[in-house]
């Protein structure tokens, strides 16, 4: 149980500066410790001297929590270049390293180590996120609680590693081989499996987390003696296997619009559901820096498809041309085609520069200008269905 706190700061600014600024198990820590001292002390004035001394304390790991914070985003961009050097030295070299100071996290966020030779090397607790691993040699690696968060690690050889407590995330896991890697605690989230290797040889040494978007996006592909040495209870996987292909025949979609068209895209975005295809849209009229522009630039990384609806409002809207500037960005790392774009106008049909344009000359356009008959939309609706099907399985 929580204590229930009340009165303990006489500024309610302070207060909620802390609440906000100190991490939660510190501020817990700390709170808790005030109502110790003040249970244990009947002395009022050594009560607020108390207070007074804890509150001080809060406000500085307040500056702590900002400077850090600071330093984070300044270097988000690049991993640590002393780490990179001492990595470069060798696997044996890295290891005494590590063995001399291990109190040391290592930063390899974003690392270029693409083809690297790295037997057995101790990534234990590295920071390891969207480093470039493709092709690279990592038998018997130590990756136990590692970050692995966006990392690209198509092509390579994890056999015999230690993947304890490993967080994978979006993580590029294609053609990955995993044979006789060892897990326990260990973390997929929103990960394709369905080409890894070796899955059915991979050594558990107690439950790990497989998230429902994994599987999703694995399409049945992973081998069920894998799912139970993670823990999937048996009950789940006879209701997958019950379904057959059902849950896994589209592509999921993030549907970008302008408001404009939302009429027509709640109709769509209903009808897509009940046909069995998980999508997702918001409103265009959002302004940069909104919150809400964080979740949906991670819907159209996660989403299969960032199906475009087109029409003159939407030709003419910057955060529209923002979404499909992401999506493209995604093509660009080898995602294969990720835009679908439908038309409500024939608008686009006119337009002979800028994005649009381009879309316009290297794609095929679903036809919806007649969405309001209800009989040629039914029509058109079925055609897109098997256009997502069709282009699912290609």
């Amino acid at each position: 149980m929580f204590p229930r706190f009340t009165g303990w700061f006489s500024s309610p600014t302070l207060r909620d500066e802390v609440r906000v600024q100190v991490p939660a198990l510190l501020h817990y820590t700390l709170l808790c410790r005030i109502v110790h001292v003040d249970q244990a002390n009947k002395n009022s004035e050594t009560r607020f001297f108390n207070r007074l001394v804890y509150c001080r304390l809060a406000l500085s790991y307040v500056d702590i929590n900002r400077k850090y914070m600071s330093i984070r985003k300044k270097s988000v961009l690049m991993a640590n270049q002393q780490h990179l050097d001492m990595l470069k030295q060798g696997v044996r070299s890295w290891n005494k390293w590590r063995k001399k100071h291990s109190e040391v996290q290592p930063d390899l966020m974003k690392a270029d180590l693409n083809k690297s030779m790295l037997n057995g090397v101790n990534f234990h607790r590295a920071d390891l996120a969207g480093a470039n691993l493709s092709k690279a040699i990592l038998s018997s690696a130590r990756l136990s609680y590692a970050d692995l968060t966006d990392a690209d690690l198509s092509g390579a050889n994890l056999s015999h590693a230690d993947l304890s407590g490993a967080h994978f995330k979006e993580t590029n896991l294609i053609s990955t081989k995993l044979s006789h890697a060892s897990m326990r605690d260990t973390e997929f989230v929103d990960v394709n499996l369905s080409t890894a290797k070796g899955l059915d040889t991979v050594r558990h040494w107690g439950p790990s987390s497989i998230g429902l978007d994994t599987i999703h996006r694995s399409k049945r592909n992973i081998p069920e003696t894998f799912l139970r040495g993670v823990g999937v209870p048996e009950i789940f996987l006879s209701y997958v296997r019950s379904q057959g292909d059902a849950p896994f025949d589209y592509f999921t979609c993030f549907i970008s619009y302008s408001s404009e068209d939302e009429a027509f895209v709640k109709r769509l975005h209903d009808d897509l559901q009940r046909g069995g295809v998980r999508c997702w849209f918001a409103p265009e009229d959002l302004v940069p820096g909104d919150k809400f522009q964080i979740r949906i630039e991670e819907a159209i990384r996660r989403y299969d498809k960032l199906m475009l609806v087109l029409s003159k409002h939407s030709i003419a809207s910057k955060w529209v041309e923002y979404e499909v500037g992401i999506a493209l960005q995604k093509e660009h790392k080898g995602k294969n085609h990720v835009l679908f774009p439908i038309r409500l106008d024939s608008a686009i049909m006119s337009c002979t520069t800028g994005w649009a344009s381009s879309i316009r000359s290297k794609r095929h356009i679903g036809n919806f200008e007649c969405w309001k008959q209800q009989s040629a939309y039914q029509k058109a609706l079925s055609r897109l269905l098997r256009d997502l099907k069709e282009n699912h399985s290609t």
